[in-house]
């Protein structure tokens, strides 16, 4: 992969190949570029030291000058978002690639010459390709390169043709590709660059500039020197915009126990980089994956080549230091970037394709400070006037919202004033506000649905009831004036009677019977009783109210019974109702059901219970309280109460009752069933207006 390597040397020594050595002069060894220059390189002057951005190229050259792009007419159809792959169909001579996508690609076009590249823009495309570069053999075209120019605001996905010789292209859009025809053309054979040793920089002898000269560095012994390796994980797009890497404040050089030399390989792309507040930690991070090894690094020397990476100029706050000690792999850049500056407490702010760099604490004040200024500027404005009549909201309740504590919706210097008589608003507010206020209070002033709730109470009672039993009596009389004397001295005379009563309070089937003799003397009597009931009774109760939009209602019928009491020999009459009441508070749902609080009751004197010597009659109550949700028409049983009430009883008499068939006659018996049932139904009806 394309390589870029910063090594950290010892003060006097000096690195060859291509490498860019920044070490204070009169420190190091002597040579032709230092008999040069009489300046250090490093000057803490304002001026920034710019470093012209490399290229990527076959050979280390300059990276040209583009032509004016040439922007292809927009899209007919489906605008493409994605670029999916770039494929090879041709190849000899000239070449046949296909960049295809998910739809039709806009695209500019530009091309750069020493060495001779062509390079597409497509707009609004993501890079989803799996090969960053594509060879191509024995042909015009030596290589495509696909990287991702810029993610944001709108992305841009490059494609790079890496040019043998001169050729100009045919371009075909297709409905999801673009297929880019070069003819053949002769190659010509790309010239060797030649190798030139390590060359001092000052801003005085490059006009400012500091240009790098690219070639492989040799390598050099761990012992002698720190290494900053940054790989990038795929080759990246070339482009013909330079860089700026500002140090606001760089260290003078007799502080520096160490030079810096700078190795930059070709290929390493201008990036776009995304702002961000202070202080934030979740973001996306886009940049191209790179490793990175350092170890007690000076944190400027550090971020000076993230700046070489991402082609943003960098200027670092005076007083910023620190000492960096990583060892990352395959990391995207803009993310250690940020874990490079947070374990020094700094921060970044971005304007344009200037970073500033500075302690977080700096950035936080300053960012509080904008934001200050610019919340007084926003308030000095004239204040705009609106008079807001509402039509179904209470505009005092409106103003109260409004006006809710530090909830306010209005402004500092916002107010608002109630107009009861024509239940209107008078609003005052700056003009960037007012019309987020006015929409709220139409919101508000939206007419609200109407409910109609109906209950239906039914109660039912069942009563079964029966009773069987028999009465015995009977009179027997000795005497003589019956002619039927004991025939004893003593008793002489005998008068016996006798009474069984086991009939119970049947009166409904009476059947009697009298025996006697002939005298009359003896009479036996028998009566049977029984008697059978059975009823059936139903009540139905229909409140019906209806009421808006959460609002509350309620509707009773019924009486207010007079209620004794005394105390200390004052008699005091009171109230109480026993009524038939229904209390709701609907609320109408987005999905159009209906949510309701209700509370049901009835009440009802129970003069059958008076307890004797008390005015008072006691009074049976059925209440339901509940929440639940119906839908609009639909009918729901909010409750329900079963009572069934079985009473069996037998009265005898002792002994006899216990005798086989004649026990029968010697007993009462009753049976008593009651069953009582209650339901409670609730229907809601939206009322349509």
């Amino acid at each position: 992969g394309v390589r870029l390597q910063i090594q950290l040397l010892p003060v006097g020594q000096q690195a060859s190949g291509s490498e860019l050595d920044f070490e204070p002069l009169g420190e190091g060894e002597e040579g032709a570029a230092g008999e040069q220059m009489e300046e250090p390189a490093m000057e803490p002057a304002a001026e920034p030291v710019q470093i012209a951005e490399p290229v990527a190229a076959a050979a280390p050259t300059s990276a040209g000058t583009p032509d004016r792009p040439a922007v292809a007419p927009a899209p007919s159809g489906v605008t493409a978002t994605r670029l999916d792959a770039v494929e090879v169909l041709s190849a000899g001579g000239g070449a046949v690639i296909r960049i295809a996508g998910d739809g039709e690609f806009p695209y500019s076009t530009f091309a750069l010459e020493e060495p001779e590249r062509f390079v597409i823009d497509l707009q609004g495309v993501i890079n989803r390709a799996t090969r960053p570069t594509v060879s191509v053999e024995g042909s015009v075209v030596e290589r495509v390169r696909v990287a991702q120019f810029k993610p944001y605001p709108q992305p841009v996905s490059r494609v790079v043709f890496d040019l043998r010789g001169q050729s100009v292209p045919v371009i075909e859009r297709t409905a999801d590709a673009l297929v880019v025809s070069f003819p053949g053309t002769s190659v010509k054979p790309a010239a060797q660059a030649p190798v030139t040793p390590a060359s001092d920089i000052s801003q005085a002898s490059r006009g400012g500039a500091v240009e790098i000269e690219e070639e492989d560095a040799p390598e050099m012994p761990r012992s002698a020197a720190q290494e900053v390796q940054v790989t990038p994980a795929s080759s990246a797009p070339a482009t013909a915009q330079p860089s700026d890497l500002a140090l606001a404040q760089p260290a003078p050089p007799q502080s520096r126990p160490q030079s810096q030399t700078t190795s930059v390989a070709p290929g390493l792309p201008v990036q776009s980089f995304e702002a961000k507040a202070v202080g934030e930690t979740e973001r996306v991070y886009v940049g191209e994956p790179i490793d990175l090894k350092v170890t007690g690094a000076d944190v400027t020397d550090v971020l000076r080549s993230f700046a070489a990476i991402s082609g943003l100029n960098v200027v670092v706050q005076p007083g910023v230091t620190g000492t960096v000690t990583a060892e990352l792999e395959n990391v995207p850049w803009d993310q250690a970037l940020e874990q490079i500056l947070k374990i020094n407490n700094l921060d970044y702010e971005l304007d344009g394709n200037v970073m500033r760099i500075a302690p977080t604490e700096v950035l936080r004040k300053e960012a509080q400070e904008k934001q200050q200024l610019a919340a007084a500027k926003a308030l000095s404005v004239p204040l705009r006037t609106v008079y807001q009549r509402l039509s179904y909201a209470d505009a005092a309740q409106v103003a109260r919202i409004l006006k809710q504590g530090q909830s306010s919706l209005l402004s500092q210097r916002g107010s608002v004033v109630v107009d009861r008589r024509t239940n209107a608003l008078i609003i005052k507010e700056l003009p960037q506000f007012m019309d987020s206020v006015i929409s709220v209070v139409d919101l508000l002033d939206s007419p609200e649905p109407q409910v109609m709730i109906e209950a239906r109470i039914i109660e039912t009672t069942k009563r079964f009831n029966r009773e069987i039993g028999i009465q015995w009596g009977f009179d027997g009389i000795a005497s003589a004036a019956t002619g039927n004397t004991t025939g004893l001295i003593f008793p002489n005379n005998a008068d016996v009677a006798g009474d069984v009563n086991l009939g119970g309070n049947a009166t409904a089937g009476v059947l009697s019977l009298r025996l006697g003799n002939v005298l009359n003397t003896f009479q036996l009597d028998a009566t049977l009783r029984a008697a059978e009931s059975e009823g059936l009774i139903t009540i139905l109760s229909a409140p019906k109210v209806a009421t808006l939009n959460n609002e509350r209602a309620s509707i009773q019928s019924g009486l207010q019974i007079p209620v004794q009491t005394i105390f200390n020999d004052t008699i005091t009459v009171q109230f109480i109702n026993a009524t038939l009441r229904l209390e709701v508070t609907p609320q109408v749902t987005a999905e159009g059901t209906i949510l309701m609080d209700i509370d049901i009751s009835k009440r009802e004197p129970q003069f059958a219970f008076l307890v004797q010597g008390s005015p008072n009659a006691p009074i049976a109550t059925k209440d339901a309280r509940t929440r639940l949700v119906v839908r609009d028409g639909g009918t729901a049983v909010i409750g329900g109460i079963y009572k069934v009430t079985a009473d069996a009883g037998e009265t005898r008499i002792p002994g006899i009752a216990n005798i086989p068939l004649i026990g029968h006659l010697f007993k009462n018996r009753t049976r008593r069933e009651e069953n009582e049932e209650l339901l409670i139904f609730i229907t809601p009806r939206i009322i349509k207006l």
